[in-house]
């Protein structure tokens, strides 16, 4: 139930076959992308609401993880030998996954969840030989963790970069009406949105749920001890993002130093996007594209 058979997947594709130079279309960009041969990686990222600096100065913009994932791509490119042809995409978004608007926040968070679960399946469907490593921000973290514990034999490595993936506690809400009191106060166009936004009810109701908790970290636990990896990294002062709630049983933790005594400094929760310390740690446990054709 919880661990789906792969056995559907290698019926409909033998493994015989050895498809390095065959096609596959992107279940969420639409892009062609090139199969991979058994055990072959693809990088898969996934933003999250506040995952590009532009979607807080520009009310129309529409979000795409290559815009907040610019400085991995280029990593993975030129020390990875990861091209455009081994990323996947996902984010938090309504009517487009991989991209994201600020309307998309009204959306049933759970029904993002189950969305991006179902479009996941046709990927394995598609491209029944690659893995996945996994790079997600925010809460793109919780909508890929929700996708591994339902698929965990389909991931490599899983890197959460300041994702509140066990949720935030109620006391945080006095906080976080600040957060937005400071948003608004800069952006008013997000005033609207902002009051009738889903994701904090959701998060806090993520966080009194123990079993989820607990079913977080025996995830964790099992996946580390079967030799793959989880990765959690955040900024010490990320106002959105807390120790508690990131954390991982069995994850490695990586937490970037204060920059700043400011106390919204929202450029702590991208932080994890373009800090060297970040940045390095995934490119490095990632390797070589050794699937590259």
């Amino acid at each position: 139930k919880d661990f789906p058979s792969i056995a559907p997947v290698l019926k409909k594709f033998p493994l015989r076959q050895t498809p390095s130079d065959q096609t596959i279309f992107d279940e969420y960009s639409g892009e062609p992308k090139r199969l991979k041969p058994l055990g072959g990686e693809f990088i898969r990222l996934v933003s999250g609401i506040l995952t590009s600096d532009e979607i807080l100065s520009n009310p129309n913009a529409q979000i795409k993880p290559n815009d907040g994932f610019g400085t991995f791509r280029r990593e993975l490119r030129d020390r990875n030998n990861f091209d455009d042809q081994d990323i996947l995409v996902n984010s938090y978004g309504k009517n487009f996954p991989e991209s994201f608007s600020w309307p998309d926040t009204l959306k049933d968070p759970d029904q993002t969840i189950k969305d991006s679960k179902i479009r996941f399946k046709n990927t394995l469907l598609n491209s029944p030989f690659g893995v996945f490593d996994d790079i997600m921000h925010s809460f793109g973290g919780i909508i890929e963790l929700e996708i591994a514990m339902a698929y965990p034999w389909a991931f490599n490595n899983l890197f959460f970069l300041s994702s509140p993936v066990k949720g935030l506690q109620e006391s945080f809400l006095f906080l976080i009406q600040l957060l937005k009191d400071y948003i608004i106060s800069n952006y008013p166009f997000l005033k609207p949105i902002l009051e009738n936004e889903r994701v904090v009810e959701y998060l806090i109701k993520r966080g009194k749920n123990q079993d989820l908790h607990k079913r977080i970290d025996d995830f964790g636990e099992s996946f580390t001890k079967s030799g793959k990896g989880i990765w959690v990294i955040r900024a010490e002062n990320d106002p959105i993002v807390t120790k508690e709630s990131a954390e991982i049983k069995g994850a490695k933790i990586i937490t970037l130093p204060k920059t700043s005594n400011a106390v919204f400094d929202l450029t702590a929760h991208g932080r994890t996007l373009v800090d060297p310390i970040a940045v390095n740690a995934v490119v490095q446990k990632i390797g070589q594209n050794r699937a590259a054709v």
